[in-house]
């Protein structure tokens, strides 16, 4: 009698153990940043300059990458979607940042994300880049000036 309820026991422990490293093992997929905001630097106005987002799959099931979006045209992912991140691995997303104005500026980026075991809904995560546009004053030189002509009605 003592053996079947030490038995019983061990084999209760057991199976607890087990449902617990389960369910530990399938935490829903989470896909994070460093910081929710991320300064860039300066980027010149005249040109385009490529920043690469990393972002970190948490949670214990593979995710997948549905859908990136900008809150400003400054910016352009030129990440595809489909792209699986594994539990624990990282991503990099290329982004294609062309400031239109002189200053400083800050983008929202927004990753949509969901489970490849679709045991969860479409989820997403956001980053606010931030940055300094660059904008040299030229002057024109004398080939580039427009010069009025004087109009024969007018003297």
């Amino acid at each position: 009698m003592k053996k079947w309820l030490v038995l019983l026991l061990f084999g209760a422990q057991f199976f607890l153990l087990l449902g617990l490293s389960t369910r530990a093992a399938t935490a829903p997929a989470n896909l994070l940043a460093k910081s929710s905001i991320l300064p860039i630097g300066s980027v010149r106005c005249d040109s385009t300059a490529e920043y690469r987002l990393s972002m970190q799959n948490t949670g214990g099931e593979t995710c997948i990458i549905e859908h990136v979006a900008t809150s400003c045209g400054c910016v352009a992912p030129t990440l595809g979607s489909g792209i699986e991140v594994a539990a624990g691995e990282c991503v990099e997303i290329p982004l294609m940042i062309a400031p239109r104005h002189k200053g400083t500026f800050s983008a929202s980026i927004i990753v949509h994300f969901r489970s490849k075991s679709k045991s969860m809904p479409l989820s997403s995560t956001e980053v606010l880049l931030t940055g300094l546009a660059q904008c040299e004053e030229s002057s024109p030189d004398e080939s580039q000036q427009i010069v009025p002509t004087p109009d024969p009605a007018f003297k």
